[in-house]
C-alpha cells in the first residue's frame, strides 16, 4: 500500500487502485475531499475516509464527493467543523465521528435510506441541523444515531449537489492527465527525430 498526498490529505493507495483518506493536512477552512485522485499518472478512486482523519483538524466545512462510501469512526473528532456534505455513496458513519465537534451546525446528507450510524458521541445534537432529500426525515429520525439529532429538514438540492462536486474533481483529473499526455506526446516526437538523424 503507497501513500500518497494530494491538496494536502493523505491517502493510502492499494495495488488495485482504491484509495482512502486517512489524514487531513490542509490548513484551509474548506476541505473537498475528491472522488479520484491521480497518482503516478492513474486514475484512483476515493473509496473511504478512515478512522480520526479530520481529528483536531481546524477545517470548517467538509464536502465528501460521490463515490466515498464509509467515513471512520472519530472521523471528525474534536474538530472545528461546522458544515459536513455527505453524498449518496455513504453507506456508513463510524462511532464517535462528531464527538466534541462544539461547532457542528449542519449535515446535509443526500442519501435517501440513512447510512448506517450508530452514535454521534458527545455534542449538543440539539443545535445540529440534519438536512436530508425530501420524504426521508422520517426514516433518519427513527433511525440509530441519526435520532440523537435534533432538528431535521428536507430539500431537493441536497440531492443535485454531489454531482456538481464530482464533476469537479473528474474535470480537474482530465485536466490534469491531458498535460501528461501532451508531454509525452512531445517527447516521443523529440526521441523519433533523434532517431531520424542517427539513420
Amino acid at each position: 500500500m503507497a501513500e500518497f498526498i494530494h491538496n494536502d490529505l493523505v491517502f493510502d493507495i492499494t495495488d488495485s487502485g482504491l484509495a482512502t483518506l486517512v489524514q487531513c493536512r490542509s490548513s484551509k477552512t474548506s476541505v473537498m475531499v475528491p472522488a479520484v485522485v491521480n497518482h503516478c499518472g492513474r486514475v484512483c478512486r476515493v473509496v473511504a475516509v478512515a478512522d480520526s482523519a479530520f481529528k483536531k483538524s481546524q477545517c470548517i466545512e467538509v464536502n465528501v464527493a460521490e463515490g466515498v462510501k464509509s467515513i471512520g469512526p472519530e472521523c471528525f473528532a474534536k474538530s472545528s467543523l461546522k458544515k459536513l456534505f455527505l453524498p449518496k455513496s455513504v453507506m456508513s458513519v463510524g462511532d464517535l465521528a462528531f464527538d466534541e465537534c462544539g461547532s457542528l451546525s449542519v449535515i446535509r446528507c443526500a442519501a435517501k435510506n440513512p447510512p448506517e450510524f450508530q452514535m454521534a458521541g458527545f455534542l449538543n445534537k440539539s443545535d445540529v441541523e440534519v438536512v436530508v432529500p425530501v420524504g426521508s426525515s422520517k426514516l433518519y429520525m427513527a433511525s440509530d444515531g441519526w435520532g440523537e439529532f435534533g432538528r431535521f429538514s428536507e430539500s431537493d438540492e441536497v440531492m443535485n449537489q454531489t454531482a456538481a462536486d464530482c464533476g469537479s474533481d473528474v474535470m480537474s483529473l482530465v485536466a490534469s492527465l491531458s498535460e501528461r499526455v501532451s508531454a509525452l506526446e512531445r517527447r516521443l516526437a523529440e526521441f523519433e527525430e533523434r532517431m531520424s538523424h542517427n539513420e
